[in-house]
């Protein structure tokens, strides 16, 4: 057995087992459906009004990024279009979308999908950074004493800023400790290295720096909304820093995909947050349904749209 065929194989079965977790926990619990049931007509419309809303300040600062990395302009009509193209075909197909826009930058523009990946990277890096600092400006005024189990969140929060914040760099810094010159090493460091810089260089232009948090504040507060509104209308009795919590969670948790999209794990890992953060287990587990599926319903219209 290879080991790309292992993989598919514990991914897939991860997949059924947390699906099934989270569907059985689901259906064993008649207040949860009840919940969900409850959630009116023109809330559920609001919900995906609101993701499709938070797509434009994403869209924007993934362009951002990757005109840095790939100092191209890109008319906004065009990459609107591309982001959310790939929006819905990442519904559909873990990664699809990124590689979609990739190709369609390479075709039209002549961009190396380095570049490309490096933008991504950047987009993401930067991204992670500001929703950290956020949430721990929000707890740090809120609720300071807000635990996690058995750790404070500023604890959590503030290790897993340092630990995003020195990555890329100390990745390049380590990379460039071994220059292979030949050979398929000598290529993949050559590659490894440009994304890596392009991923880093972003850092440096403090006017990028200053839009991207700009925009990137709008989103955040776009996001706490959609949070906050999942949880009243699940009648979730439940803290401003615990929506923020919930929200960077999710952020963090579609940056390592275990299963497709994360199906099953995600939720499982709100069900986990909500059973610290008061909420009970299965209204971690009611959120992540709700949101993801207020999600997808907003990529699949914004995708057919478009």
């Amino acid at each position: 057995m290879t080991g790309n065929r292992a993989r598919r194989i514990l991914a897939l079965a991860l997949l059924f087992a947390s699906v099934t977790y989270v569907v059985w926990r689901l259906l064993s619990d008649d207040e949860a459906i009840d919940a969900l049931f409850s959630i009116s007509p023109v809330t559920a419309l609001g919900l995906v009004v609101l993701q499709v809303v938070y797509l434009i300040p994403q869209a924007f600062r993934y362009r951002l990024a990757v005109e840095h990395t790939t100092d191209t302009s890109i008319p906004w009509g065009e990459w609107l279009r591309l982001f959310l193209i790939g929006r819905f075909l990442n519904t559909l197909i873990p990664q699809a979308g990124n590689a979609y826009r990739g190709l369609r930058l390479k075709e039209d523009h002549g961009i190396p999908i380095t570049r490309y990946l490096g933008g991504f990277l950047a987009f993401t890096w930067l991204s992670t950074i500001m929703n950290l600092s956020l949430a721990i400006i929000v707890i740090l005024v809120l609720e300071p004493s807000l635990m996690i189990g058995q750790l404070p969140a500023l604890v959590v929060t503030g290790g897993t800023l340092v630990i995003a914040t020195a990555s890329p760099p100390l990745a390049l810094l380590l990379i460039r400790q071994f220059r292979p010159e030949q050979g398929f090493w000598g290529w993949a460091y050559r590659r490894f290295e440009d994304l890596l810089g392009a991923t880093v260089s972003i850092a440096r232009s403090r006017s990028t720096l200053a839009v991207f948090s700009a925009v990137g504040f709008v989103g955040f507060c776009v996001a706490i909304a959609i949070f906050g509104v999942s949880m009243s209308a699940l009648n979730l009795d439940t803290s401003a820093s615990a929506v923020v919590l919930f929200f960077v969670l999710l952020q963090l948790a579609t940056y390592v995909n275990l299963t497709p999209g994360n199906l099953g794990v995600l939720e499982i890992g709100f069900g986990a947050l909500g059973s610290q953060l008061g909420i009970g287990g299965v209204g971690g587990l009611l959120v992540a349904a709700v949101v993801r599926g207020a999600g997808r319903v907003a990529g699949w219209c914004v995708g057919v749209a478009s």
